[in-house]
This record gives structure tokens, sequence and C-alpha cells, in this order.
């Protein structure tokens, strides 16, 4: 016997979604697991996989799980495909509370597609570190948006070499044990900027990154002076809008990630992915 799934992406960052309110899955959502159901040849194919849950402090929560299958304290996109499954198949109302491993979060189901939500307070920002990736040196500005990122300013992101920059900054010394996703930013003029990342868990370039679009816009608003709401273009070409408060104190106040989600196709995993031994 199989198991419903929902596959969606949030500009291009896609996801399965479970429905496990009844505890049935989560003793068998193992890495090995996860590895296979997110594997784009063997499996289903997708950047993470999300269990929704039920929660004794919000209206839903869930388990989040990279690619790898290693467990992520937040994903931006992929907390609004969450909050827009959970709110089409009745689990919580339009506004809503989802528990994360960074706390609780407000979401909005803004309309068909578009979801609203409220990211974790930023923390540990240092700007421009002076850091060396093959004996180049880089400006590189730290932030955590829930997940720690590592923000670089470009002038062209066409020919810039993403993979292989993006892995070393990611396994870069500054950022161990656990290392640091890394994006690649260029502003376009106006509150517009363009964003590349390589994702930690994911372990490539991603067709989006929610907690990197609002890594890259926080640091646009204090490093260039940018006014929110900021328009962050994704590799997808689709656009994440971040909103933000930037109080005099130089802090920020609330910071909310909107965007498109998008339902790819809904299907039923069979159990022999569930348990097969082969990893």
């Amino acid at each position: 016997m199989g198991h419903s799934f929902v596959k969606m992406h949030g500009c291009g960052n896609d996801f399965i979604l479970l429905d496990d309110r009844d505890d049935r899955l989560d003793a068998s959502i193992s890495p090995s697991v996860v590895r296979k159901l997110c594997d784009r040849r063997l499996g289903i194919g997708a950047d993470g996989l999300i269990l929704v849950r039920n929660s004794k402090h919000a209206d839903f929560g869930w388990r989040f799980f990279n690619s790898d299958g290693s467990i992520a304290e937040l994903c931006g996109n992929g907390a609004r495909c969450a909050a827009r499954y959970a709110y089409m198949t009745d689990v919580a109302p339009r506004e809503m509370t989802l528990e994360t491993l960074t706390g609780i979060l407000r979401a909005v189901v803004v309309d068909d597609r578009r979801v609203k939500i409220e990211m974790p307070q930023p923390r540990d920002l240092s700007m421009d570190e002076q850091l060396f990736l093959g004996g180049e040196r880089l400006s590189v500005s730290v932030i955590n948006t829930g997940v720690p990122h590592a923000v670089v300013f470009v002038g062209r992101l066409d020919d810039f070499p993403i993979l292989t920059a993006g892995r070393a900054l990611r396994n870069h010394e500054r950022f161990q044990p656990g290392g640091s996703n890394a994006d690649f930013v260029r502003v376009l003029g106006g509150n517009q900027l363009a964003i590349r990342t390589y994702e930690r868990g994911v372990e490539d370039e991603t067709l989006a990154c929610g907690t990197g679009a609002v890594a890259a816009a926080l640091v646009g608003i204090k490093r260039n002076g940018m006014q929110p709401p900021i328009s962050v273009v994704t590799k997808s070409g689709e656009r994440l809008t971040v909103h933000a408060a930037y109080r005099s104190d130089s802090e920020f106040g609330q910071v909310f990630l909107e965007g498109a989600t998008t339902i790819a196709f809904q299907g039923c995993i069979s159990a022999e992915l569930f348990f097969s031994t082969g990893d």
C-alpha cells in the first residue's frame, strides 16, 4: 500500500509534501528514504521533503528534510508551500501558524497561488568579511535567516562560477562545522536584486532559495541602502518579495517572504520505494 503525496514548488524550489498527522510515516522516513524520494531519476525528485504534522502550539507543524536526508531548521519556500498545502487540505485557515525548529511562524495564503510567511528574526549579521576562496579574496556578508547564509555581491551572474565558488564557500573553514548556504547576488537597480544560491543539504545550485532571498535582501538594505520591499529575481526567472522593517538602531524588525507557489502534480508513493533495501 502506498502513500499519497503532492509535489509543489516555490519559484522552482521543489518539494514532496506528505500528510503525517496520524504519525504513521515519521518512523519510516529515514535519511536513506528521503534520498530515494528526492532522487530525480529513481524517485520523485525534489530539493526537499516535508512531513505535515500536528502541533500543540500552532495550526500545524512540520519536519523538513533536505534532499541529502539531513533535517533543516527552516526553508522559506518550503514553508510557503506547506502553508498552501495546509490551507487547501483544510488543515489550517487562510491565516495560520506553523511550528518549525526556529519557532512558530505566521503565514497567510494571499490568493490562489501566492503565500506570504513571517521569517524568524535575522541574527549573526556580519558585514563584508574578507575571506580567501581559491586564492582570491572575496567580500562576504554573513547572516542567519533561519539557516546560515554567506552573501557575496558580484558584478555579473551569467558567467560567474556558481557551482565551484558555491561549493568552496559552503565548505569554507569560516563556517565549520556545519557549513553555510552560499548566495551570489547582483544589484539590478532600484529595489531589485538577482540571486543564485548554492544550497547546503542539496549540495547543488537550486532554482530558488527563500532564506537566501531574505539574506540577500537584508544585506542589500544594510549594505547598499536599498528600500524594502525588495524584489529578488531567482534563477528560475520568478520573483520573491522580501518585506522588512529596518529600524534606526540598525536592527531589523519583522521580515516576511512572499511569492508564488505551484502544484506540479499529485500521486501515490509505492511501498517499494519506502521499503526497498537498496540505497
